[in-house]
C-alpha cells in the first residue's frame, strides 16, 4: 500500500511544485484563515469514529466550481486568482470544500507554471488567472452538456488544495493515498495541460490512474488558453519525447514509489508510455478540432500536426481516425439563425483571438458544435484508444 511507502505527507504538494513554486505568487501561511480549521478537526473526529464506514467515504470532499473558477470578466476572479497562486494550502482552503458522495470532475494540474512561461506567454499573462478561467470553461462545458449552463458554478470539483486538509498530517496522508479512489468516484477528469505537465512524475501518476479507470470520452484537456503558434512545438516535443525516466520528482526517493505503482497496473513502462502518447495525441487533437473548425488555416496550423505526430509515433489507425474529423462541416451544421434558439449558449462566428476568416454564419450553437465533435471522437477515436489500453493494462 502507498500508506506504507510515503515518507512525508508533504511529498504530494512538493512533487507537483518546484522548489519555491517559481512564477507563482507567495502566500503568507500565517495570514488570516491559516489557523487550525474547525472543519478538519471535525473531520478527524469523524475518521476516528467512522465505525464500518470506509475511510474513502469519510474523506471524499469537493468544492463548488464558483469557489475556485471564474471567467475573465467575473467579479470574483481576484479571489480565485489568490487560490491558484500558490500550492501552499491554508486551513481556510479546506473550508471551501464539503462532504460529497460523488464528484463531477477531478482536476489534475501542476501548481507551478513552466519555467519559460513569461518568455512564451508574455509577462502580462498570469498563470493563476488562466487556470481559474480554464476550470470555469470546463465546468460550463459539463453544465452545457447537461442542458443546464446556469448551474456550472454548483458543480462539485476535486482539487487537492481544497479537498485535502492542510493542517492535519494524518488526514493529509490518508487523502493522498486515496487519490486513485477519488478519481474513480469522479464522473469526469479535467487536466490543465501545460507543455511541462508530463515532466512531473506526480502528474504522470495521476494520468496513469485516469487511463486505468476512465474512458477517454470522460477525460478533457484544458489547453485552449495555452496553445498558440509559439507553444505548439513545445507541446509536440512534450508528447513525442515523453518517458517515465524523463519525468521529474521533487523528492527523487519517491520515484520508486510512483514507478512501482505504475508497474503494478501496466504490463511495462513501454506499454504505459505508448498509451500515454496515443491518448495525449487524441485528446489534444479533439481540443484543437474545435478551433480548427473555424477556418482551414486554423485546422492546418493546430489540428493537422497531431495527425502527423500520430503517424510519426506509429499510430497509423489513430491518424486515419483523426483525419475523418470534419469540424468545419459540423460547425456549419451547428449554425443558428437566432441567438435565442439555444438559450444564449452561442459562440459568435468571429475570428476570436487569432484573427482568422471564418465561415459566414450568424452564430454557432456551442452545444450542437460540441455534440458533433464529441460524437465523432467517441465513435471513431475512443475505441482505438480502448484497444491500446487493453494491451497496456495488466489483466
Amino acid at each position: 500500500k502507498l500508506m506504507d511507502l510515503f515518507r512525508s505527507s508533504s511529498c504530494y504538494r512538493l512533487c507537483h511544485a518546484t522548489d519555491d513554486d517559481a512564477g507563482t505568487e507567495s502566500v503568507d501561511v500565517f495570514e488570516e484563515g491559516s489557523m487550525i480549521s474547525r472543519t478538519s478537526t471535525k473531520k478527524f473526529t469523524e475518521v476516528e469514529n467512522r465505525g464500518a464506514q470506509s475511510l474513502e467515504d469519510v474523506l471524499l470532499r469537493a468544492t463548488r466550481a464558483k469557489s475556485v473558477a471564474a471567467a475573465w470578466s467575473d467579479t470574483h476572479l481576484p479571489e480565485c486568482r489568490k487560490f491558484w497562486s500558490n500550492s501552499q494550502g491554508r486551513a481556510a482552503d479546506y473550508d471551501l470544500s464539503e462532504d460529497a458522495s460523488d464528484i463531477d470532475a477531478f482536476i489534475s494540474h501542476c501548481w507551478s507554471p513552466p519555467e519559460n512561461w513569461m518568455i512564451v506567454m508574455g509577462p502580462d499573462v498570469n498563470y493563476a488567472v488562466v487556470k481559474s478561467a480554464a476550470v470555469a470553461t470546463m465546468a460550463k462545458d459539463i453544465a452545457l452538456a447537461r442542458n443546464d449552463l446556469q448551474s456550472w458554478g454548483q458543480l462539485l470539483l476535486w482539487i487537492d488544495k481544497a479537498c485535502i486538509p492542510q493542517d492535519n498530517d494524518m488526514l493529509k496522508l490518508a487523502c493522498i493515498n486515496l487519490i486513485e479512489n477519488f478519481i474513480r468516484r469522479s464522473d469526469n477528469v479535467c487536466v490543465i495541460l501545460t507543455w511541462t505537465y508530463m515532466e512531473r512524475l506526480w502528474c504522470v501518476y495521476e494520468w496513469a490512474c485516469v487511463l486505468k479507470d476512465k474512458a477517454p470520452e470522460r477525460c478533457f484537456l484544458q489547453i485552449e488558453s495555452f496553445m498558440h503558434e509559439r507553444t505548439l512545438p513545445l507541446y509536440l516535443d512534450c508528447i513525442r519525447n515523453f518517458s517515465i525516466k524523463r519525468a521529474e520528482c521533487f523528492l527523487e526517493s519517491d520515484r520508486e514509489i510512483l514507478t512501482n505503482k505504475i508497474d503494478s497496473t501496466y504490463v511495462s513502462h513501454e506499454a504505459f508510455e505508448t498509451l500515454v502518447k496515443a491518448t495525449a495525441v487524441a485528446l489534444i487533437a479533439r481540443s484543437m478540432a474545435f478551433r480548427g473548425g473555424r477556418s482551414r488555416s486554423l485546422h492546418n496550423t493546430f489540428f493537422t500536426p497531431w495527425v502527423d505526430l500520430a503517424l510519426e509515433l506509429g499510430f497509423g489507425e489513430l491518424a486515419a481516425a483523426l483525419q475523418t474529423c470534419s469540424a468545419s462541416e459540423w460547425r456549419r451544421a451547428a449554425a443558428v439563425g437566432s441567438p435565442s434558439k439555444h438559450s444564449g449558449a452561442l459562440m459568435n462566428a468571429t475570428a476570436s483571438d487569432v484573427g482568422q476568416k471564418v465561415a459566414p454564419v450568424q452564430g454557432v450553437s456551442a452545444k450542437d458544435y460540441h455534440g458533433h465533435i464529441n460524437h465523432w471522437f467517441n465513435s471513431s477515436v475512443s475505441p482505438l484508444l480502448g484497444k491500446i489500453r487493453l494491451e497496456a493494462l495488466i489483466t
